[in-house]
């Protein structure tokens, strides 16, 4: 049986620069979800109150998240990165 998790990116603007870059960070606690659709409803809540949080850092300088559901027999984590 497959089981998916989140891959959650924040897109963020460098505060001496001004350029874009990317954070990569898992779900934590970790949550596998049984089905992808149940994944991806619980990612739009997730990225919608990560959102509105966001607006309460704005030193964080978070431009968008986006958050993708994959199977988690495919994602390895390690601590700087994450591999798909």
């Amino acid at each position: 049986m497959k089981a998916y998790i989140m891959l959650i990116m924040l897109l963020q603007l460098d505060p001496d620069d001004g350029l874009p870059y990317t954070t990569a960070l898992q779900q934590s606690p970790l949550i596998e979800y049984t089905s992808l659709q149940e994944c991806e409803r619980a990612a739009e809540s997730k990225r919608t109150a990560m959102l509105k949080s966001s607006r309460q850092y704005p030193d964080l300088a978070i431009v968008n998240i986006l958050i993708t559901c994959v199977d988690s027999s495919e994602a390895e984590f390690d601590s700087t990165d994450i591999i798909i």
